[in-house]
């Protein structure tokens, strides 16, 4: 870098730092509103997809219960047909009704862990909507904030050109 261009930087520096605080807020304001919305989708598409996941978990859990519990009905014959089943059935073929037990536990083993998952998806959705609301409630506040000092920051600006036409009192 060469001593004119680090003076014609210095020199744009100053002259960025000496602009009127209006146009620096707006700047600031725009960049501050940008990332705090940024985080607020951020955190809408996590409570989306975790309400989602958790949902999902949730009717798995009642269809499991529902193939289990219909298998156990079906299986619940009366004790003189399955004597008679029993004895009339070839060795080492499985009942239609214990069939109907096996494939209704065998679904339910299976979807426990997707249970287990779908309860901590509903935890972090529950986290993540918390944090949502209390991040959007902040943006909101910082937002009315920062337009209430661009509103201060205008009118102090508006106010010498006020005075300087106002006319002398006569008195």
């Amino acid at each position: 870098m060469t001593p004119e261009d680090f003076d014609s930087a210095f020199r744009q520096r100053m002259a960025k730092d000496n602009e009127p605080p209006v146009l620096r807020t707006n700047e600031l304001i725009a960049e501050y509103s940008r990332r705090e919305w940024r985080w607020i989708r951020i955190l809408t598409i996590a409570s989306i997809v975790f309400w989602a996941l958790a949902v999902i978990g949730m009717l798995l859990l009642v269809i499991g219960l529902n193939e289990f519990m219909m298998g156990v009905r079906l299986s619940d014959e009366p004790l003189v047909m399955q004597r008679n089943a029993v004895e009339n059935s070839p060795a080492g073929q499985l009942r239609e009704d214990e069939l109907w037990r096996a494939r209704s536990t065998q679904f339910l083993h299976r979807t426990v862990p997707l249970i287990i998952a779908s309860l901590a998806a509903l935890f972090l959705a529950a986290l993540s909507t918390v944090q949502l609301i209390r991040s959007s409630r902040g943006a909101i506040l910082n937002h009315i904030q920062a337009h209430l000092i661009q509103i201060s920051n205008e009118l102090q600006a508006i106010e010498p050109a006020v005075a300087a036409k106002k006319p002398p009192d006569s008195g």
